[in-house]
């Protein structure tokens, strides 16, 4: 467990977490009309807060969260083409070693920018 902003212990993530925030994204990989389709998004805002929060406190101050990536994900996130490209986003992310380890997973740069990127868009 890591430390939470208030000093105090923050909850580990959950399996479940990682991958209900994490499953679209991944998905494309397989089924890409998962995340092209009508019905794509985030089924669970709080998983990818949870994930977004984890790599804010595994990886401060990491380019990962830069005001302006995360805006270009937050609008290519509501076009079905912006979906495509952030689908292939991850899979050249994990092609070219692109990824970072949170809270002990193993997730592509792209992957933790959607869920930051989702957390924002719901806020």
């Amino acid at each position: 467990m890591g430390k939470d902003a208030r000093g105090g212990t923050a909850p580990k993530l959950s399996k479940r977490d990682v991958l209900v925030a994490t499953g679209a994204a991944i998905g494309a990989l397989a089924l890409p009309d998962m995340v092209v389709g009508q019905q794509a998004g985030w089924p669970d805002p709080g998983a990818a807060r949870a994930i977004a929060a984890a790599a804010h406190r595994d990886h401060p101050g990491a380019d990962l969260f830069n005001e302006d990536a995360l805006t270009d994900v937050i609008a290519l996130m509501n076009t079905t083409d912006g979906r495509v490209v952030l689908a292939n986003r991850v899979q050249q992310d994990f092609a070219l070693s692109r990824t970072c380890v949170v809270d002990g997973w193993l997730l592509s740069r792209t992957e933790v920018q959607l869920c930051a990127a989702s957390s924002l868009a719901v806020s």
